[in-house]
């Protein structure tokens, strides 16, 4: 190799050429693609354990690691429940406004007629008891109302009014005991669904409106409860999951059709339309 002698003022000096390494010039030599090719050569198939720990923790498939027989099954999976995967989105985004701009709940009157509304807030539901002791010493003195009857055979009219008050009071005493439970289920109906659905029940409530029930059907029917709840999930995972990869879960999904290729009937199988297609059919048949 050539080296070069400079004499700079009695100062010899050797400068030897750049040389580069014999690794980088290979490595500048080889084709291109090649560690591209080698890297994807390395990827093999999934095995059996590997794709039961992906399902446990929820993980996402690798589509250049599957065999043909699990793209196929991928596939099938993702023209299913893609679809579903965005009508959820669209009913939570619907939902999400709904809530927005809901404003406070106005409660609604126990009765349409203001004076039993009244009594049976202000003074009913605060003492039931004492109120129930009033009407039968109302009652017990109106029986003491002696009945007469004049030459045309008619009662007095202290006795027919004795007699109307009496109606009255056990009617309105019927009535507010038959509110009562109905009060008192509504409220046992709303803590269930509060700790049922805890701080979601709000949003899960306008989601079943926007899906097409009914805020009294979702307080009172659990399996619309579940399937709203099932729906909203979807939603949630749809704002998440890219519908080109979908991510699965060890939860058991329901299936396009069983053996027969037929979709079973039950709540938890079907779609928010189909339930309430269901519903409306069923109320049909009632009338």
């Amino acid at each position: 190799m050539e080296q070069t002698v400079t004499v700079i003022e009695g100062v010899e000096s050797t400068t030897t050429p750049e040389v580069t390494p014999a690794s980088d010039q290979s490595a500048k030599a080889q084709p291109e693609g090649t560690e591209k090719q080698a890297i994807i050569e390395d990827l093999q198939p999934y095995t059996k354990e590997e794709i039961e720990e992906i399902v446990e923790t929820k993980g996402v498939l690798d589509k250049r690691r599957m065999t043909p027989d699990q793209q196929a099954l991928h596939q099938t999976f993702e023209s299913y429940w893609t679809p579903r995967y965005q009508e959820a989105s669209r009913i939570m985004k619907k939902a999400e406004e709904m809530l927005a701009k809901a404003q406070p709940e106005k409660e609604e009157p126990y009765f349409k007629n203001e004076d039993q509304n009244r009594v049976f807030t202000n003074e009913f539901l605060p003492n039931p008891e004492g109120f129930l002791d009033n009407i039968s010493y109302a009652v017990t003195q109106a029986e003491l109302v002696p009945p007469k009857v004049d030459d045309d055979g008619n009662y007095n009219k202290e006795y027919v009014q004795a007699r109307q008050n009496i109606a009255y009071w056990m009617g309105i005493k019927d009535k507010f005991m038959l509110k009562r439970e109905e009060v008192k289920e509504n409220k046992r109906i709303a803590e269930t669904v509060k700790v049922e659905l805890g701080d979601q029940a709000k949003l899960l409530e306008a989601f079943a409106v926007a899906s097409g029930f009914t805020a009294k059907e979702f307080r009172v029917r659990p399996e619309i409860r579940s399937l709203v709840k099932r729906q909203f999930d979807l939603a949630t995972s749809a704002k998440t999951a890219d519908t080109k990869e979908i991510k699965p879960t060890a939860q058991k999904l329901s299936t396009p059709g069983g053996v027969s290729g037929v979709r079973s009937q039950s709540p938890d199988s079907m779609t928010t339309s189909e339930f309430i297609r269901k519903r409306n059919e069923e109320s049909a048949k009632r009338r």
